[in-house]
């Protein structure tokens, strides 16, 4: 597989609604191992100032905001946006169930439509490495950004689910779960980040994977990846001996959060 994570029509295909990522979060709400969800966890990492000018970049469908209902301070002025209109109408949707009101709109994060030094704090998670030029999204993310204002960036490092591209690999020469190398991963976002904000600092959220039902792995995989009859049957085969010899699939994650001061 040659597709790249930062390919306009990859990310198109994959972003149009939020099917795809809905399958991806049931995996992780229902087998990992840290009884705190990665969403709650990033969210008490976040310092909750008062009266706060907040920007989400890439918001998806709004579970920041769904996840973390009742702890958002009602002070906070918000705006989301993301490249992706159907994700942008989920999101707008979200925000009003949870009794949140804010601005909701499609934009670029290369090409943001704020004027600069108007955000307290900048939400920008698992989005980086879909972006064609990150110099330039980080550039802006930092303009907009007001002085002593915070991004919280959460991104995947190179080892996260590399259990499953041995499971691909296995099945099909040359398959791969992750389609190329991210271009904004844990391991070496710091640097990526460092030339446009004074201060970095990485977190890590430990967790792993301990997948009880066959099926659950399969509709993740199935969510990126079009499995004809043959190579859906051989993962099924791999996956449901493995749950039997030793009572789950085990996939390790590596993920965490950069926290970049203006």
């Amino acid at each position: 597989m040659s597709r790249s994570l930062t390919d306009p029509a990859t990310v198109r295909e994959q972003y149009a609604d939020s099917d795809n990522l809905n399958a991806r979060v049931r995996l992780h709400l229902d087998h990992s191992v840290n009884p705190k969800d990665f969403v709650e966890w990033l969210f008490d990492q976040v310092a909750l100032t008062e009266d706060a000018v907040v920007l989400e970049a890439g918001c998806g469908p709004g579970w920041l905001w769904r996840r973390t209902q009742g702890r958002v301070p009602a002070s906070w002025q918000l705006t989301l946006t993301d490249v992706s209109a159907g994700m942008v109408g989920e999101a707008q949707a979200h925000l009003a169930q949870c009794g949140l009101e804010g601005d909701v709109c499609v934009a670029d994060v290369q090409r943001l439509p704020f004027p600069d030094a108007h955000f307290d704090i900048v939400f920008a998670n698992h989005m980086l490495y879909h972006v064609q030029d990150l110099p330039a999204a980080l550039s802006q993310l930092r303009r907009v950004l007001k002085p002593g204002g915070v991004l919280y960036a959460a991104t995947n490092g190179e080892r996260h689910l590399g259990e499953i591209d041995d499971l691909l690999r296995s099945a099909r020469q040359g398959l791969r779960w992750r389609f190329s190398k991210l271009s904004f991963a844990l391991d070496e976002s710091d640097q990526d980040l460092a030339p446009h904000f004074s201060h970095v600092e990485k977190r890590i959220y430990e967790d792993e994977l301990r997948i009880t039902r066959t099926a659950d792995l399969i509709d993740f995989i199935a969510s990126a990846i079009t499995l004809d009859d043959e190579l859906r049957h051989d993962l099924e085969s791999v996956i449901q001996r493995r749950i039997d010899d030793v009572g789950h699939f085990y996939v390790g994650k590596h993920v965490g959060l950069l926290i970049a001061r203006a």
